[in-house]
């Protein structure tokens, strides 16, 4: 009843209408209901719903110890349903198998386009199977689809089973993309037309900090943290998403720094932001729906970490558009306060050192030059160069446009 694996929301809602009926019945009538689903389809919110509560009177769980089948059950049900008897099941035994062993082969990963023999390894291999299996015609995608349904019952089933240590150790030690794709908040969030997203871990409220953690740590050494977060499929849930703007609301002061230091530039210049106002919750880009609120405690070594990482990337002028603070004015003036108190030492390592873009376009001959309200997002910063320094610009200079590279 309502739902395989998890829970179809129209169908509680038609058990929801027929209540007072199917009460009624049971009431004045000499009759019971009996009625089967998977335990994950069950445990639902669906079925706390005050109209559910009939179902609740009475409950087998075939998994409880008195219910459950012991050895010898499951050694004489083997008996009868093993796969040589299935093999002998006439011709649509044989399909089964045939189709049960092309799976495991393709690990489960059985593309349409194989079957009609376009690629002579995937020919090899249902010639064996064929030959193994007794079966004079070719496979089609039909046989290998009716195998498809039981491998995902099965499946399903067993990632609903898992108990808490395994998920434990799933979060802390399976690779990035096996996280991001295999974790979900509900049941509802398996259905898709992705057939990888049929699939899901549920995280219960104790497993969510574990998760935010090891996400976190992820997203910190990731290059692609937009994409990161785009392809995770829990930052698109609402509970989750309340549940990491707490988590990022506490960091520790030492955590921010440690971040802001450390962090993939990815992370910094996507994550962070001046105020909380910065974060839209209804955004369609999935990261602007979270980010990291600098303090005036944390604005020093965010702009010391925002000029070292300009200082190498040449065309920096389209490049400081990119960073998510940018379009923030009080960012911006924050950065021309910082860079108005840079040292003369500093000004010569930086005229020395960075990249001919930053030379180009960050250097100002006075503070005239620097428009709050320019368009162009570089005009707005500058960096007084002293007079007793304008020499050593020009020679920088100079010595760009003899090697003639690129602006």
């Amino acid at each position: 009843m309502c739902g395989n694996f998890t829970a179809n929301t129209a169908r509680l809602d038609k058990w929801k209408r027929g209540i007072e009926d199917i009460t009624y019945i049971l009431n004045n009538d000499l009759c019971k209901l009996i009625l089967t689903c998977r335990e994950q389809v069950f445990r639902d919110e669906g079925f706390k719903h005050s109209d559910m509560e009939i179902f609740q009177t009475c409950k087998c769980n075939f998994r409880d110890d008195e219910l459950a089948l012991t050895y010898s059950d499951k050694e004489n049900i083997a008996k009868r349903k093993e796969l040589n008897n299935l093999f002998l099941d006439c011709k649509e035994g044989k399909y089964k198998i045939s189709a049960l062993l092309f799976l495991i082969i393709c690990n489960n990963r059985v593309k349409k386009t194989y079957l009609p023999g376009k690629y002579k390894r995937v020919n090899k291999i249902l010639e064996d199977i064929r030959s193994e299996c007794g079966i004079s015609e070719e496979l089609t995608d039909g046989h290998s689809k009716r195998m498809n349904n039981s491998f995902h019952n099965a499946l399903s089933t067993f990632i609903y089973q898992l108990p808490k240590d395994t998920i434990s150790g799933l979060i802390q030690n399976t690779s990035s993309d096996f996280v991001c794709v295999m974790f979900v908040m509900n049941s509802n969030e398996m259905v898709s037309s992705f057939y990888t997203k049929h699939y899901g871990i549920i995280l219960k409220h104790d497993h969510i900090q574990e998760y935010i953690e090891r996400i976190l740590g992820d997203m910190t050494k990731s290059d692609n943290v937009v994409g990161y977060m785009e392809h995770c499929r829990c930052c698109r849930n609402e509970e989750f998403r309340s549940e990491l703007h707490s988590y990022l609301s506490k960091l520790s002061s030492i955590t921010v720094t440690d971040l802001i230091l450390n962090a993939s530039e990815s992370f910094v210049k996507n994550m962070f932001v001046m105020k909380v106002e910065d974060i839209h919750q209804s955004s369609d880009s999935i990261y602007e729906r979270y980010g990291i609120e600098i303090s005036t405690e944390h604005i020093q070594v965010f702009s010391e970490r925002f000029l070292n990482v300009m200082t190498c990337y040449h065309y920096g002028s389209e490049y400081i558009r990119s960073w998510r603070c940018s379009k923030n004015n009080d960012f911006n003036l924050a950065i021309q306060k910082y860079m108005g108190q840079l040292s003369p030492k500093r000004i010569r390592e930086l005229i020395e050192n960075a990249s001919q873009s930053f030379i180009q376009t960050m250097f100002v001959i006075t503070v005239e030059d620097i428009s709050q309200i320019s368009f162009h997002v570089y005009r707005r910063y500058g960096i007084e160069i002293p007079g007793d320094i304008i020499q050593d610009y020009i020679e920088r200079m100079f010595n760009d446009l003899k090697v003639l590279t690129p602006i």
